[in-house]
């Protein structure tokens, strides 16, 4: 998310980029841990808060904003996510190496999981259509970026999708994604 967060920064936006323990917690948990250093970054500003969270980090912007709504939202990017799980997950849900590297919030990726709908800001969702991974395209079986299928991504609510040439993993590095990331959150546009 670095090459995200320079460009935003470069452009006058203040930012915080974190990354989070999914390990150890749930999604649940996850907002719980996120709330206190987004209020911190948020203290004494006035400008909109806008959100940009790769594959899970998109879910955990949804149960972040549920459990802790705020009137400061602005724009939100979703890049890759899982908005209706993934069948990767599904087939992994019950190795225990995947239960170990991707933790309780991992067993949140899957189809079965259910996410608080987004009911604030303007959404735009970056999908990608491109796989280095033949076993998992083979698993999800139609159109995917190596770990989750395009209409996956998609929510229920009103939201900007667009798909790039980009794979899941590699897609928060990708130029295209990071440049459209940026006009969105500058202009609720793709």
């Amino acid at each position: 998310m670095r090459g995200i967060e320079r460009q935003l920064e470069a452009r006058g936006y203040r930012t915080l980029n974190l990354s989070y323990p999914s390990r150890r917690h749930d999604l649940r948990g996850l907002s719980d841990w996120l709330h206190p250093r987004v209020d911190q970054f948020m203290q004494g500003h006035s400008d909109p808060l806008h959100m940009v969270g790769h594959s899970m980090g998109g879910l955990l912007m949804r149960h972040y904003l549920h459990h802790y709504p705020r009137t400061d939202i602005g724009r939100l990017v979703m890049l890759g996510t899982p908005n209706q799980g993934s069948e990767v997950a599904d087939f992994l849900q019950h190795w225990r190496p995947y239960r170990w590297g991707w933790g309780p919030a991992g067993q949140q990726l899957c189809q079965h999981a259910t996410h608080p709908p987004l009911t604030c800001g303007e959404v735009g969702i970056i999908a990608g259509d491109r796989t280095l991974d033949p076993l998992s395209s083979a698993i999800i079986g139609r159109p995917n970026d190596g770990k989750v299928a395009i209409e996956n991504t998609r929510l229920a609510s009103p939201h900007q999708h667009v798909v790039l040439h980009a794979t899941h993993s590699f897609m928060p590095l990708n130029r295209e994604v990071q440049r459209m990331a940026v006009q969105f959150i500058e202009t609720g546009k793709f």
